[in-house]
């Protein structure tokens, strides 16, 4: 365990204990004696059927017959559904009773040289001065379908939302396949303004005819880098020699975050990332963890969970140290 969050953890731990301790009356973990009992019931009625039958003793009483093959497996699997049912409802409310924005902001706080004012897991991001469609390789066939969470910070001089879009598109008329993107994106607003607009780009996406390829003096730079601006003397001002040089040892670095596109237009910056840590890009949110009964395995899953999700944030934002845009 990392040494500088034992603090969270023993946080992540308080609360955990506090939530299930005996005065607390708003949750209480399900039966599991219902989903055991139901099982039991599906199982034994064939069983007992087949007993029956190879022991020539299948002439029983027709009440017999309707509750081994009917009444019982419909009982279990009705005991099996309710428990089911039980343990969503008392995960929904276990995650309502986790405070993930207090374990986001502690551990930033922890891990971040800056103020952390506040963060918060919303379901909306700060506005950008971008269009992602303008700059991307998605056309006007494509519709937003869902933003993910976000998680919105608070810092002196800047605020920040980091989380995932999802835009997709029908393949054919009749709706029978869908196609999806996901952006994985960090969106910007500092009191730092800048009087020029610059990006730079990993991969292939469209193009702003207002601005124009700057080639500095690295090859490797500009090859990798890709970078545009719309004053070419201010861009060449942001990337001295020493700082193409950590910009590259950055993005080459295996299985580190990295920006494919950034932009930075007056005090916005807007980006997309490819992170390796956390998995909430795709399949989860920022508040989504795996339960156990155990509690300390709870700690930990929910422990596991905020580093991950940090690491990755943390690494954002060691490359945008690199940068010094705002």
């Amino acid at each position: 365990m990392n040494k500088n969050y034992e603090s969270l953890k023993q946080l992540i731990k308080e609360d955990v204990e506090d939530v299930f301790k005996d005065s607390n009356k708003k949750i209480r973990r399900p039966w599991l004696g219902f989903f055991i009992i139901g099982v039991i019931l599906i199982i034994i009625s064939p069983i007992i059927w087949g007993i029956l039958t190879a022991t020539n003793q299948a002439e029983f009483n027709s009440w017999w017959k309707i509750l081994l093959v009917m009444v019982l497996p419909v009982i279990g699997a009705f005991l099996a559904g309710f428990y089911q049912i039980q343990l969503t409802n008392f995960k929904k409310k276990l995650k309502s009773q986790i405070n993930f924005n207090k374990y986001y902001k502690a551990g930033l706080q922890i891990s971040i040289d800056r103020e952390v004012n506040d963060c918060l897991i919303q379901n909306n991001k700060i506005t950008s001065a971008f269009d992602l469609k303008e700059y991307s390789h998605l056309d006007s066939s494509w519709k937003l379908s869902k933003n993910h969470s976000f998680l919105n910070f608070d810092f002196k001089n800047f605020q920040a939302s980091y989380g995932v879009v999802n835009y997709e598109r029908y393949v054919n008329k009749k709706h029978e396949y869908c196609k999806q993107e996901f952006f994985q994106l960090i969106c910007l607003e500092a009191d730092k303004s800048h009087d020029f607009e610059m990006f730079f780009k990993t991969y292939k996406f469209n193009l702003d005819k207002g601005h124009n390829k700057v080639s500095l003096e690295s090859t490797e730079f500009n090859k990798l880098v890709n970078l545009y601006s719309s004053d070419q003397i201010e861009a060449r001002k942001v990337f001295p020699p020493i700082k193409m040089q950590k910009v590259l040892d950055s993005l080459n670095q295996k299985d580190k975050a990295r920006f494919r596109f950034l932009f930075v237009k007056k005090n916005t910056i807007f980006g997309q990332i490819k992170t390796f840590n956390a998995k909430h890009a795709f399949r989860s949110d920022f508040n989504d963890f795996k339960y156990d009964k155990d509690n300390d395995k709870l700690v930990d899953n929910i422990y596991k969970k905020i580093t991950q999700e940090l690491a990755d944030i943390n690494q954002i934002n060691d490359f945008l140290n690199i940068l010094e845009l705002y």
